[in-house]
């Protein structure tokens, strides 16, 4: 695990933006490379709890580094308007070894979590985001095309999809790859269409905080602007893979009620199912096979078919234009 340089911890010690170093302890690092740890330091006699999260420069590729100025940028822009669904950020810095953020630690939902009030909490959190202006994402440093598939990112993503199933003998029919391959041109282009809204990206159980009886979002790396319905998908799709139900339909409903208060716009449930099916397609081909290599039967089996039944929903929509 890449260590947070010493210069920088003896950078925090002697400016103290956050107190008196008292423990600090590593923790699981985030997926895009990411190292975290907690850190508990004492200010005026008081210990406070934070959560460091430390990119170091050169490590990840050009493009995942600037995610992380992006999530950098949004926590400053988005924190000047008060927004209460983001977490505290009590420090953030870059220097020519890396970038630094300082979050106030919260609790993490647990299992039990997992129920109507919450969901309908995580729903109208959501539509709070989704109400905001894009034009947060892009002052943040997102741009146009930022995460389109490329032809060569399709091929890659299609033969990785292959090896997964191959894993599995005869179980799955690897014909429907070849044919959301050949779909997901015509999906993006859909998916970058107005009525456009800021996103989240990884909007998922994993990163929501409780605060009390407030729920906060963390982890804006792919901040950005597209569907509403996209940023919906990817919370059901990972919750289904954790093996986690819920009333979809309850969600969408308190979401385009809370939606439509916020902004004025009349939200349709109809329309968001036909944005999610875009966009578990998208998602489920592009990004979800790597983390399928070794899983069991089933785990693989939930991602499949949803896919599936997404890629049907596709093409029998009607006045389907691409």
């Amino acid at each position: 695990m890449e260590a947070i340089p010493y210069a920088l911890l003896s950078l925090l010690q002697e400016e103290r933006p956050l107190g008196r170093l008292c423990s600090l302890t590593p923790l699981n690092g985030g997926m895009s490379g990411a190292v975290l740890h907690r850190v508990e330091m004492e200010q005026g006699g008081e210990k406070k709890t934070f959560v460091l999260k430390w990119a170091a420069r050169g490590t990840v590729p050009p493009e995942v580094f600037g995610s992380f100025r992006r999530e950098a940028a949004f926590y400053r822009l988005a924190g000047e308007q008060g927004r209460a669904f983001l977490p505290e950020i009590a420090y953030q810095a870059e220097t020519d070894e890396g970038l630094l953020l300082a979050m106030k630690a919260y609790a993490p939902l647990t299992p039990s979590d997992w129920n109507p009030d919450t969901l309908e909490k995580a729903a109208v959190l959501l539509a709070e985001i989704h109400a905001l202006s894009p034009s947060l994402a892009e002052r943040a440093g997102w741009e146009p095309g930022i995460g389109e598939p490329s032809e060569e990112g399709i091929a890659c993503a299609a033969e990785d999809w292959r090896s997964v199933l191959t894993e599995h003998g005869g179980r799955f029919d690897p014909s429907l790859i070849v044919m959301v391959a050949r779909a997901i041109p015509a999906v993006s282009r859909f998916l970058c269409r107005p009525p456009l809204c800021l996103c989240h990206g990884d909007f998922h159980w994993g990163n929501l905080l409780k605060d009390g009886d407030i729920l906060r979002v963390c982890d804006w790396q792919g901040v950005s602007v597209g569907k509403g319905g996209g940023d919906i998908s990817f919370f059901f799709s990972r919750a289904a893979a954790d093996g986690k139900a819920a009333d979809q339909t309850a969600f969408l409903t308190r979401y385009t009620t809370e939606l439509t208060r916020r902004t004025g716009r009349t939200g349709r449930v109809e329309e968001l199912l036909k944005e999610q099916a875009a966009a578990v397609l998208q998602v489920n081909f592009l990004c979800w096979a790597g983390y399928l290599h070794g899983a069991e039967a089933s785990r693989v089996e939930t991602v499949y078919r949803e896919m599936e039944q997404a890629y049907h929903r596709w093409v029998k929509r009607p006045g389907l234009v691409v």
